[in-house]
């Protein structure tokens, strides 16, 4: 039985995609976060550039707003809130010229390259739109993924030293430890809470059978879900991605962690991802929802109101962007809304 048949058996969620205003900057590998009413969105990379824009959305309003840049240009990083702050752990500052070529290995011969995982982590107060560095982190990341519990940040995977440990910042004490990784190896992977325990879901690695894998060429995606329970620092597997993908991202709705878009890095084609799906931690199973109207991988997806917002992001993969912004409300979202407009 094929792929395609095994996920046209599972349990769908009915809604609809819109369309709202654009982000001021089309970027990729961009990190996002829900934030005070609003979606904040750091970095990324424009025409092959990594860039130090950071913008704000309004959701009641419509209305994009740009910040105070980063201290320094950062793609391939992440923004965790946490109490009235946003921390901004890692990244990278991947390119420093227009890429060239419509390949993956016309890129890497055309194009200056860096990859280098950064350490550097900052303090960004939205309220008085300014950063403060803080403790670095013990090694450098880029494409990892983070996320909060309480006062405590954990990274996870990613490009750089020492992969196989996770990176836990303790915001009060401003201090940085080790906890045990993923099991499994990978980075550009979906992260989420659900009922205090850390879901790493997807993601890929550099294929080791291949000689000449790198962070660009002969990457694997995998469909590997692995979660982590802080209390008892154990790791345990849940049930797969349905679509094995790297590069696309999640939110968690409605109890729900949804995983939206992805690219095959160096397909023939450039392929990217339109796929969404969602897991259900009562029952350990995946649901299908409507796919992006917009395929693309590097995205952030953002919960906040009841929807699932997927910002930006990069339609071909590899180095490519769009500024498109498109939300996602659940039926029973719908129902509300129109009930309330009778």
């Amino acid at each position: 039985m094929s792929h395609a048949d095994d996920r046209e058996k599972l349990p769908r969620i009915e809604g609809a995609w819109e369309r709202v205003s654009a982000i001021p900057l089309a970027r990729s590998e961009v990190t996002a976060c829900a934030f005070d009413e609003h979606i904040y969105v750091f970095g990324g990379v424009h025409r092959g550039a990594t860039v130090d824009t950071v913008d704000v959305y309004d959701p009641t309003a419509d209305r994009w707003t740009t910040l105070a840049p980063l201290p320094i240009p950062l793609d391939h990083t992440m923004a965790v809130p946490v109490g009235d702050s946003i921390y901004i752990v890692g990244g990278s500052l991947s390119a420093t010229n227009h890429v060239q070529g419509d390949t993956v290995p016309e890129m890497m011969r055309t194009t200056n390259w860096s990859f280098a995982p950064r350490a550097a982590c900052y303090r960004y107060d939205p309220l008085a739109d300014t950063y403060e560095r803080i403790a670095d982190m013990p090694v450098g990341r880029l494409g990892h993924a983070a996320v909060a519990i309480g006062r405590r940040i954990y990274a996870m995977g990613g490009q750089g030293p020492n992969p196989g440990v996770m990176l836990v910042y303790d915001v009060d004490a401003d201090r940085w430890s080790f906890l045990p990784g993923m099991p499994s190896f990978r980075e550009h992977h979906a992260i989420g809470v659900l009922g205090g325990r850390i879901h790493a879901v997807g993601g890929r690695w550099p294929d080791p059978l291949d000689p000449e894998a790198t962070f660009m060429i002969g990457q694997v995606n995998t469909g590997v879900h692995e979660v982590f329970d802080p209390g008892s620092c154990q790791w345990a597997t849940r049930a797969p991605l349905p679509t094995p993908r790297g590069a696309g991202y999640g939110a968690v709705l409605d109890g729900k962690l949804f995983v939206a878009g992805g690219e095959v890095l160096d397909s023939p084609n450039r392929l990217t991802y339109a796929e969404v799906e969602a897991f259900d931690p009562a029952t350990n199973s995946w649901w299908i929802a409507p796919p992006l109207p917009t395929p693309r991988h590097g995205l952030a997806t953002v919960a906040y109101g009841g929807r699932l917002y997927a910002i930006a992001g990069g339609p071909k993969a590899a180095w490519d962007q769009t500024d498109v912004v498109e939300v996602f409300t659940p039926a029973s979202m719908r129902k509300v809304a129109s009930h309330a407009h009778a």
